[in-house]
């Protein structure tokens, strides 16, 4: 199992920000993820039928550490098949009760009050996963955070409601070696939003909130 470096160290000593605990080549964006644990360390789990494996969606927030962020915008990118039994099933809860669009294709989360406010850590949502047969998911499955469809884009609103460009990353099911799901570099794994399109989208659901 790998892991990242101990981000909520953060949260311990005062006068420092997420970014000075950041690696070098760690985004210096805003990052979505997916984890093994809700203290975003872990970057895969192994899987076996009927053992339920839950999996955490957060947002590591360099950027907009003191503010928070009242939205994230986004999708998953090659979940598995909900079909339930003979196959598997996940089951999602947000931790948000304003959510527009699907997060298979395209997602908006918004908050009432910003998140993560000087803690750097905000859980978008919690994903439960239950293998029935093996072939469900298989070794080195990748579930991605990628822009979303529609407006194709990747990003966070801050708690000031700027509107800015997030980075995703890749979660990894059944590695069989350490170096098979890439190198676990975050420059490998964590791709950068493009920023033109955090400018041209449209964020409808946070102007109808605020």
């Amino acid at each position: 199992m790998k892991r990242l470096f101990p981000i909520v160290i953060v949260m311990l000593i005062p006068g420092f920000s997420l970014a000075d605990f950041l690696c070098d080549d760690w985004p210096e964006d805003d990052t979505i993820g997916l984890f093994g644990d809700d203290g975003a360390f872990t970057l895969d789990e192994d899987i076996v039928p009927y053992v339920p494996i839950e999996v955490f969606l957060i947002a590591i927030l360099p950027t907009s550490f003191e503010t928070g962020i009242i939205s994230a915008r986004f999708r998953l990118e090659n979940l598995p098949t909900n079909d339930g039994y003979p196959w598997g099933q996940y089951t999602l809860e947000f931790s948000s009760d304003h959510i527009a669009g699907d997060i298979s294709t395209d997602i908006e989360v918004v908050w009432d009050d910003p998140e993560g406010s000087g803690q750097g850590l905000v859980q978008i949502a919690t994903l439960e996963f239950l293998m029935f047969d093996e072939s469900w998911i298989g070794p080195e499955y990748e579930i991605a955070v990628k822009p979303g469809l529609s407006c194709g884009c990747l990003m966070v609103v801050d708690g000031n409601g700027q509107a800015l460009p997030a980075a995703g990353c890749a979660f990894f099911f059944n590695c069989s070696f350490d170096d098979s799901c890439y190198h676990y570099s975050p420059s490998a794994y964590c791709t950068v939003g493009p920023l033109v399109a955090v400018e041209a989208s449209s964020w409808s659901l946070v102007k109808s909130l605020f």
